[in-house]
């Protein structure tokens, strides 16, 4: 036996614990809040998610569909009114006074919208990579 356990033993003579029941004061009510609302919060993100992804692959089918269209409508658009023109010039009459060159106008404006559009649909899936 080393000197201090000798030392320890005639001071304070033979030690026994007493044998009790202890209980932990561990609880999980703080833990059981903060992981429910993370579940409710990763729940809600988590669907909120799923539709912005479905949304998102809608869209950029969408866009598929249109991409094209302001240019083939702009050709269809121009064709026509050529069309126009070259009968109007064969009866002697001015196109920009007609109606029609009117409507041709109006048409001619809305493709530059529709192109508009589809360029805004092209930078908003630009911007989402």
């Amino acid at each position: 036996m080393t000197t201090e356990k000798l030392v320890n033993k005639a001071l304070f003579g033979k030690t026994e614990l007493a044998n009790q029941k202890v209980e932990l004061a561990f609880d999980f009510a703080t833990i059981i809040k903060q992981t429910d609302t993370a579940l409710k919060d990763t729940s809600s993100a988590s669907a909120k998610l799923s539709k912005a992804a479905a949304d998102y692959a809608n869209a950029k089918k969408a866009f598929s569909q249109f991409q094209n269209v302001p240019s083939t409508y702009q050709k269809n658009v121009d064709g026509y009114f050529k069309e126009y023109a070259k009968k109007a010039a064969e009866l002697n009459i001015d196109v920009k006074s007609t109606q029609f060159y009117k409507e041709y106008l109006d048409v001619v404006a809305k493709v530059g919208q529709i192109a508009d559009n589809v360029g805004q649909m092209k930078e908003a899936i630009a911007s989402a990579k």
